[in-house]
């Protein structure tokens, strides 16, 4: 029994200190200055801001849900839920995120595809006219094309057409 109570004793000491550490880092961390983002940098800026939150809260909640089994109070548990729920509010809002972007990206693909068969539907339609109009010419041009791809059949030179 002595045992069990310097183990609990201990690890609560271990806690102790880790938290105790943990304030210090924070309190010794420097505020970032003026940052001055382009919307692209933005949006970057913020996904990895929140990928960050998301990771320190998910490591504070294992450190909280230790000290909730060493010596359980009502206010480390309500602590515990509401660092829970925000936790989970952020996975919910990251994931929300990340499933709009591919919903454009798989919106603007899909916008090129329309765009690409039209073009060739257009394409195809035109040149199925040119072959169903023939050759639009006047009857002077349509001679003159005849003239100039004649061949010789008799090995005479061509007669002139007037």
């Amino acid at each position: 029994m002595d045992e069990e109570i310097e183990d609990n004793v201990e690890e609560l000491l271990n806690q102790l200190e880790e938290s105790n550490q943990e304030l210090q880092d924070l309190a010794n961390t420097e505020a970032d200055e003026d940052i001055f983002l382009t919307d692209d940098e933005l949006d970057q800026f913020i996904i990895n801001k929140t990928a960050n939150l998301v990771n320190r809260t998910s490591q504070m909640l294992i450190r909280l849900s230790r000290f909730l089994v060493a010596a359980p109070d009502a206010e480390t548990i309500e602590a515990y839920s509401k660092l829970l729920n925000s936790n989970n509010s952020l996975l919910d809002t990251m994931n929300k995120l990340n499933i709009q972007k591919r919903k454009e990206k798989a919106s603007m693909k899909e916008k090129q595809l329309a765009i690409a068969s039209k073009v060739a539907k257009e394409i195809e339609d035109s040149q199925e006219e040119e072959g169903k109009m023939g050759i639009r010419c006047t009857r002077e041009e349509f001679f003159k094309m005849i003239k100039d791809k004649a061949i010789d059949i008799d090995g005479e030179e061509p007669k002139q057409i007037k």
